[in-house]
């Protein structure tokens, strides 16, 4: 029987389909703060064990907690993501029922809920941080001063991008502990490239929530300075946010507004059919003002993975999800007219060029972004810490 537990606060979620695949390879049980039962799949039953940590917990007791969360963010600023103190009492019981010798925390965040009970019960923890939990929270001085707390009891972490090593480099944390290894993307067997030239016409796909460290809108205005060079482009846009309605509305108004496409949220499989029909993808990835950064972008591996060239901004982890000049184009975050420049050019690639700009898209994935590999790396870390009894 496996002897890791992979602990995440809401599972499954549909933007974080890598902590299923991570307990499927690894052979992981799955701990919960919540378990969301509607959107469980036929995959989340070939796990080995999930593990509900709300169980049993009134519905009152929960509303109470809640509103009192709300209190204390409202007044004190005072981060909402701690858990209900009969989850960790749950979680403690659970840990030593199922003789557990290595704890996974996937983000900060639950990094900081379990802490004390892996110190507790001597088991050791690894924290997997994301984006979010490794710049904006960073900011609130609760989460900063609960950071360097976990910093002291985690045996590893792992990072996503080389900004979030050196933010860990900075709190003190030993660099031999610390372990770059992003999620990674399922990679097709072989690259799903246009064989002759690409689509006419010129197809540009943007996938992601509609929020500020997107940039929606500056995708959108690239776009146009593209469309009013090469009449002959397109523009889907996959996902929902809450720039949502700010979108709609730019659109609506749009010279453009014919070749802009806005399809709002998608099941992955329908996803991976706009990966299929589209020629290269957009995303004009910033820092938001307050401070929530990409970690190591999903969407901007998977685009490689399918074998589409890239452009998109100097941002994050998405640095090394691009080579600059040889799978896509990289410029400064903010600058809409050299994004519409770069998009010019790669709509204007002759078949040859193009063609081999999608091989080294696909390559450059399969061998730096492959969730397989990258899954083998974690579970290289984890197993140091399992015992042999």
């Amino acid at each position: 029987m496996s002897k890791i537990a992979i602990i995440t606060e809401v599972y499954p979620r549909l933007s974080e389909t890598f902590i299923r695949k991570q307990a499927y390879k690894i052979g992981g049980f799955v701990f919960a703060y919540k378990i969301a039962q509607e959107i469980l799949n036929k995959q989340d039953k070939q796990l080995p064990k999930i593990v509900d940590l709300s169980d049993n917990i009134p519905t009152l007791y929960k509303k109470i907690y809640w509103w009192s969360k709300v209190i204390l963010w409202k007044v004190f600023k005072y981060p909402g993501y701690h858990w209900i103190p009969n989850s960790k009492s749950t979680l403690k019981k659970r840990l030593q029922e199922m003789d557990i010798h290595v704890v996974l925390a996937q983000f900060g965040t639950t990094g900081i809920n379990v802490m004390n009970v892996c110190k507790e019960l001597s088991i050791p923890l690894v924290v997997h941080f994301h984006g979010k939990d490794a710049s904006q929270l960073l900011q609130n001085k609760y989460y900063s001063h609960e950071i360097k707390q976990l910093l002291k009891i985690a045996v590893e972490i792992i990072v996503v991008n080389q900004n979030m090593r050196q933010i860990f480099l900075d709190f003190g944390f030993p660099k031999e502990k610390i372990h770059f290894i992003p999620c990674g993307v399922e990679v097709p067997l072989s690259c799903p490239y246009k064989q002759n030239s690409p689509h006419s016409p010129f197809r540009f796909l943007a996938i992601g929530r509609l929020v500020e460290k997107k940039a929606p809108l500056n995708t959108i205005k690239a776009f146009e300075l593209c469309a009013k060079k090469h009449p002959n482009v397109s523009l889907t846009f996959v996902g929902d946010g809450e720039l949502l309605e700010e979108v709609e509305s730019y659109v609506s108004k749009s010279d453009y507004k014919n070749k802009i496409f806005l399809k709002g949220p998608l099941p992955h499989i329908q996803v991976q059919k706009e990966l299929l029909k589209a020629d290269a993808f957009v995303q004009h990835s910033i820092v938001a003002s307050n401070g929530d950064a990409e970690g190591w972008p999903l969407t901007v591996g998977e685009a490689g993975a399918y074998g589409l060239p890239v452009i998109s901004t100097k941002h994050m982890g998405i640095t090394s999800q691009v080579v600059e000049g040889v799978t896509g184009f990289l410029v400064e975050e903010g600058d809409v007219k050299e994004m519409g420049k770069k998009m010019i050019e790669i709509a204007s690639f002759k078949p040859e060029k193009y063609n081999t700009f999608s091989k080294m898209a696909y390559k450059h994935i399969k061998e730096h972004g492959n969730n397989s590999i990258q899954i083998s790396k974690l579970q290289d870390v984890l197993n140091k810490h399992i015992t042999k009894k």
